[in-house]
């Protein structure tokens, strides 16, 4: 997005050169009627490019979240697979057991 605006900034360059050649030949009250129009044309220019720079702002974070989110999910994922197998190694558990075998799960 922000290529196809960068590639709208020879336009506002022709816009710029065209107002200094007409400028030459308008009246004070025209010349102030295409200036007003030429700043119009510049701030909604700048305007533009400044939402999409935070729009892409945006959509950076949120890619870094996701992917951020996605690496502790397969930490997750890991722990929890290990987890099952040594539930599904193990034996019965017997009640003077149960401490041991927790500090090991924990582990």
């Amino acid at each position: 997005m922000q290529e196809e605006i960068k590639g709208q900034q020879p336009h506002l360059n022709a816009l710029q050169r065209q107002f200094e050649q007409v400028k030459k030949h308008a009246s004070p009250e025209g010349i102030k009627a295409l200036t007003s129009k030429l700043d119009a044309v510049k701030t909604a220019y700048a305007d533009v490019a400044e939402n999409a720079a935070e729009r892409q702002a945006v959509l950076t974070n949120a890619v870094k979240h996701r992917q951020q989110f996605y690496g502790q999910l397969q930490d997750f994922e890991k722990w929890l697979k290990k987890s099952q197998r040594k539930l599904d190694g193990g034996n019965e558990i017997y009640a003077d057991e149960v401490q041991d075998m927790q500090s090991k799960l924990k582990v």
